[in-house]
């Protein structure tokens, strides 16, 4: 069982080096040239940045290349702050290596020890190209090359899940709370959920999705209802 997740915008301000290439290296650098030649104003525009954030991508751009960072502690969205991977004890953290990967507009697909700089580039971003075409073919190719067997279990946002080809045996996690029988998705909860979910998914070690159905997390539970072969929804009941 193969878990992925989404990048985040955000990075944390304790950065572990990591001298481990990423499996895309060379088309991340690709990339990252093409992204060197567009003036900051372009830049500025399409990525819609404030003048603050604009400056960030300067700074990213700049030092592209200098120094590397694990990718597992350097994203600090909500999903990272509740995956916590620094609390992870060793087998979980063991396990974590060869059962998790995130996805990224920059470097397509990344390992947890993967070395990264600090970028700003999502996957829907067209600032330089059509990521999604540019990285679907090579994610597929390898994820079928060294997991052809595995069960994909996609905890991405579906801007990330646009980018798994449908070759690929996946089923998509949601979460949602019912209100007096209405479904809603609140955005940080289901951040944090997917966060929680991966890191009981690599604590427990789970490998089958009748192991996945009995997850009770924070009262999210399995709803076989309103859930099918490819997508697996978990309810949040709320009484007000």
């Amino acid at each position: 069982m193969i878990i992925l997740l989404s990048p985040a915008k955000t990075f944390s301000k304790n950065l572990i080096p990591s001298l481990v290439d990423p499996v895309f290296k060379r088309e991340a650098s690709v990339l990252q040239r093409a992204l060197k030649r567009v003036p900051f104003s372009t830049i500025q525009t399409s990525m819609k940045l404030s003048d603050s954030l604009l400056e960030d991508v300067k700074t990213y751009i700049k030092h592209f290349g200098k120094e590397s960072f694990q990718a597992i502690s350097t994203y600090e969205g909500q999903a990272f702050k509740a995956f916590d991977v620094r609390s992870l004890d060793k087998d979980a953290y063991s396990y974590m290596q060869n059962h998790l990967y995130i996805l990224s507009g920059m470097y397509g697909l990344l390992r947890p020890s993967d070395g990264i700089n600090l970028y700003r580039l999502e996957m829907q971003d067209k600032t330089i190209k059509n990521l999604y075409t540019y990285w679907k073919p090579k994610i597929k190719n390898y994820l079928l090359t060294y997991h052809h067997h595995e069960l994909f279990i996609n905890l991405a946002s579906k801007e990330y899940q646009m980018v798994i080809d449908d070759q690929l045996s996946y089923v998509t996690i949601h979460f949602y709370e019912r209100h007096q029988g209405e479904l809603k998705q609140l955005s940080m909860m289901v951040k944090t959920m997917r966060g929680l979910f991966a890191r009981y998914l690599i604590m427990h070690q789970v490998e089958t999705l009748d192991s996945i159905k009995q997850i009770i997390i924070n009262d999210y539970h399995y709803d076989q209802d309103l859930s099918d072969d490819h997508n697996l929804v978990f309810i949040k009941e709320v009484y007000l």
